[in-house]
C-alpha cells in the first residue's frame, strides 16, 4: 500500500510540473488587412468558393479588461513585439473565418504540429508541420520578408495545398483534394514554389508557431529570436518543480531507510 501511495504521489508531482511546462499562452490581436489576391478554390466535394489568399497583417492588442486573470498581450511567444505593433501570419484553416478590426483571443501553440483547431479536421500533425517548415525554408524562410501580392497569394495557396492535399497525391494546386482557379499568375507562382520545395534538401524555416481558436480561422506565425526555447517558467512553475523534487527526495530517503 505504501509503495502504491509513493508511486502515485511521485507521478502526480511530476505530472504537475509537466503540465505547467506544456501550457500554452493566449494572445489578443486584431486583423487589419490581408495582403494578396483573390482566388477560387474547391476543397473535397464542396462547391467552389472565392477567397483572398495572402499574408495576414495583425495588430497586437492589450489585455482584455473583462478577463484580468489572463495575459492576452503575452510574454511569449511574440515578444519583443509589444501591444500596438503589427505582426504577420498565414492561414492554416480554410473552414472558418475571421473579421477585420475585431479583438480576438487565440491560443498560441509552440509546436506547429498542434496547429489548427477546427471541427471536422485534426491538428496538422508532425508530417504536415515538417512539410510546411521545409517548404518555407525553400522559398520564404522569413514571414516578414518582402512580397508582391502575387507572391503572397501563391505562398498562401501553396500552404493550403500542403495542409489539405491527400497524402497519396502530389502537391499540385490545379488538381487533387484541393485545387485553385481563376488567377493564373498566382497558380503559376505557386507551382514554381512547390517545384522548388520538391527539389529542396536544406534547412526548414524556424520559429513557426500556431494561433489556434475553436471558432476562428487558425493562423501560423513566426516567433522572433530563438524559436526553440520554451517559455521561461514563472515563479509558480518553480514552486511546483520544487515540490516534485522534494517528493522524489523524500521517498528516496524513505526507501533507503527501509
Amino acid at each position: 500500500m505504501r509503495a502504491n501511495l509513493r508511486n502515485w504521489t511521485l507521478a502526480l508531482a511530476v505530472a504537475a510540473v509537466a503540465a505547467t511546462f506544456a501550457s500554452a499562452d493566449t494572445i489578443r490581436a486584431e486583423l487589419k488587412s490581408v495582403y494578396g489576391q483573390s482566388v477560387s478554390y474547391t476543397l473535397g466535394a464542396n462547391a467552389q468558393k472565392s477567397t483572398t489568399a495572402g499574408r495576414f497583417n495583425w495588430q497586437r492588442e492589450t489585455d482584455n479588461p473583462a478577463t484580468p486573470a489572463f495575459n492576452e498581450a503575452g510574454t511569449f511567444p511574440l515578444d519583443p513585439t509589444p501591444a500596438g505593433d503589427l505582426f504577420y501570419s498565414f492561414c492554416i484553416d480554410l473552414t472558418q473565418t475571421v473579421s477585420y478590426n475585431t479583438p480576438y483571443e487565440f491560443t498560441v501553440e509552440s509546436n506547429l504540429a498542434n496547429g489548427r483547431d477546427s471541427a471536422g479536421y485534426p491538428s496538422l500533425g508532425a508530417t504536415t508541420a515538417n512539410n510546411i517548415a521545409q517548404f518555407l525554408g525553400a522559398v520564404f524562410p522569413s514571414l516578414d520578408g518582402s512580397l508582391t501580392t502575387v507572391q503572397a497569394a501563391a505562398l498562401q495557396i501553396s500552404l493550403w495545398e500542403i495542409i489539405y492535399e491527400n497524402a497519396s497525391n502530389a502537391f499540385d494546386v490545379l488538381s487533387g483534394n484541393i485545387k485553385f482557379a481563376n488567377n493564373t499568375a498566382v497558380t503559376n507562382q505557386a507551382t514554381t514554389y512547390l517545384n522548388t520545395f520538391a527539389a529542396y534538401n536544406g534547412p526548414g524555416a524556424e520559429g513557426l508557431h500556431a494561433m489556434n481558436s475553436s471558432r476562428l480561422q487558425d493562423q501560423m506565425i513566426q516567433v522572433p529570436g530563438n524559436p526553440n526555447v520554451e517559455e521561461v517558467p514563472e515563479p509558480g512553475t518553480y514552486a511546483l518543480m520544487g515540490i516534485g523534487l522534494l517528493a522524489i527526495g523524500f521517498f528516496r530517503r524513505k526507501a533507503a531507510k527501509a
